[in-house]
């Protein structure tokens, strides 16, 4: 079974429009699992839901360590991150360094989502989200949130 690494920090808000995404890569995967990197306190946002799912923290010290220079290329990689087959950093422009390094660290395909279009997008930020991933070649079945 495919496992798919996430981290997103966000606010509750933005991660609740992030869950569809989780839920139609389910839905179009068939079989796959996610390993999540947010805060502990949306775990419970996956209660019933048809998927494994396991949440870690944010600001475990493998995370806070990717934004101090050079300090996490040393640092050890999580073993529930090593175990994934593809990894998604969801934010906004200032992660795209952060998913460089990952980049270097990981041995599977690491990309970076923006969260959230800017004030000049017309789409909804679940479709907006939706697109990016179709765009890198991941089927995810459109589902609103809910």
């Amino acid at each position: 079974m495919p496992k798919i690494g996430f981290f997103h920090q966000g606010a509750l808000g933005d991660f609740i429009l992030f869950m569809p995404i989780l839920d139609g890569l389910a839905k179009a995967q068939r079989s796959v699992s996610f390993e999540i990197w947010t805060r502990p306190s949306y775990a419970g946002l996956f209660y019933g839901k048809p998927y494994g799912v396991l949440v870690h923290p944010c600001d475990a010290p493998f995370w806070t360590a990717l934004y101090r220079d050079d300090a996490w290329t040393d640092i050890q990689i999580p073993g529930h991150l090593s175990s994934c087959d593809a990894f998604f950093w969801i934010g906004q422009k200032g992660g795209r360094d952060v998913v460089e390094g990952l980049r270097l660290r990981l041995s599977i395909p690491v990309h970076w989502i923006q969260s959230f279009p800017g004030s000049e997008g017309e789409k909804t930020v679940t479709r907006f989200l939706a697109e990016q991933f179709v765009s890198l070649g991941w089927a995810v079945e459109e589902i609103r949130p809910s």
